[in-house]
């Protein structure tokens, strides 16, 4: 889910979006082909292959598209920051399939929750570029309030959380790190005025993605003094808040390629409801948990139906679709 769906997943979105912050395609025809064909690859390695033939493949995937990114960007001299999680996310690929080779399950482990701080930084970074400016396009007059200390020290001081957990940090630093986190992005959020956003669920579904991050951070804080399962705050990131972004981004650009109107219809509506009640549902599943002897099911598996109808959805709409795409792109 972390290597294979979520980086695809980022890799489809800003490969896409750089068209929009520097004016040049990264990449299509052939090339993108090819890529999908090394993404392909590396889902086949891992599934059918060696341990070696694995590391071999699935490890090259993400470095090539940081490589192809930040040639973009370097190219047009833009100083975008947004192929560091990619490059990140890369590195700690890497070091999961060696600790799964040499059979360190402790250190695979924790290389996911560093790559899960890895995509929630996407979020941030992408998340604070576009809401903003989505919100403020969408509603007449709205304006937003971007504090200068957050914005400087949100990025370092979301990642650190993740670093010092997955390197096992004695746990009052790390929790203390997580409330920081939860604080700056409980400011950041509020400035965006979400409450002023109403009936518009395509834009609501963006803050409330983000809205799962101080939450989340303060989950991670309490797992870390080991008052919660510590998997209550991965998953609260992952379902909460890259799950919803996800769905988010997918049903938004599903639109704007297709030149509809950037208004979600009933089926989008119904899949923002489900990642939502997916995030509930797994982030308390202690108290919702059932016996399998009872006959029904546990929140992870309800969580999981939740997740997979909204997903299909999204990805249905976006393969009946794919025939209209447009030039024009929504992405600030």
């Amino acid at each position: 889910m972390v290597y294979g769906f979520a980086a695809a997943i980022v890799a489809g979105f800003v490969l896409t979006a750089v068209r929009a912050w520097a004016g040049v395609t990264a990449v299509k025809g052939k090339s993108l082909a090819a890529l999908w064909l090394l993404w392909l690859a590396g889902r086949l390695a891992v599934a059918y292959g060696s341990p070696w033939m694995a590391i071999a493949v699935d490890i090259v995937f993400l470095p090539v598209c940081a490589i192809i990114l930040l040639r973009v960007l370097v190219r047009v001299n833009n100083r975008h920051n947004v192929f560091l999680p990619i490059a990140l996310l890369a590195a700690t690929n890497l070091v999961f399939h060696w600790s799964a080779l040499i059979g360190s399950v402790e250190w695979a482990l924790r290389s996911l929750y560093v790559a899960v701080g890895f995509l929630v930084l996407f979020v941030t970074i992408i998340g604070g570029r576009i809401i903003p400016s989505f919100t403020v396009n969408a509603i007449p007059g709205h304006t937003v309030h971007r504090s200068p200390f957050v914005e400087s020290t949100i990025v370092p001081l979301t990642l650190l959380p993740f670093v010092l957990d997955g390197f096992g940090v004695a746990s009052p630093v790390t929790a203390l790190a997580a409330v920081v986190a939860a604080c700056l992005h409980a400011l950041r959020i509020a400035g965006w005025r979400p409450l002023r956003v109403g009936p518009r669920p395509i834009l609501a579904i963006l803050h409330i993605a983000y809205a799962w991050m101080a939450p989340a951070f303060v989950m991670l804080a309490v797992a870390s003094l080991g008052v919660i399962a510590h998997s209550l705050a991965i998953h609260a990131f992952t379902v909460g808040v890259i799950g919803g972004a996800i769905i988010a981004m997918i049903t938004r650009r599903a639109r704007g390629h297709t030149w509809r109107p950037l208004v979600a219809g009933p089926a989008d509506i119904v899949c923002y409801a489900l990642i939502v009640l997916a995030a509930i549902v797994r982030a308390r599943c202690p108290r919702w948990r059932h016996s399998r002897r009872s006959g029904r099911s546990t929140s992870p598996e309800r969580a999981g139906l939740s997740r997979s109808a909204c997903t299909s959805h999204a990805m249905s709409g976006g393969s009946r679709n794919h025939a209209l795409m447009a030039k024009k792109d929504d992405v600030p």
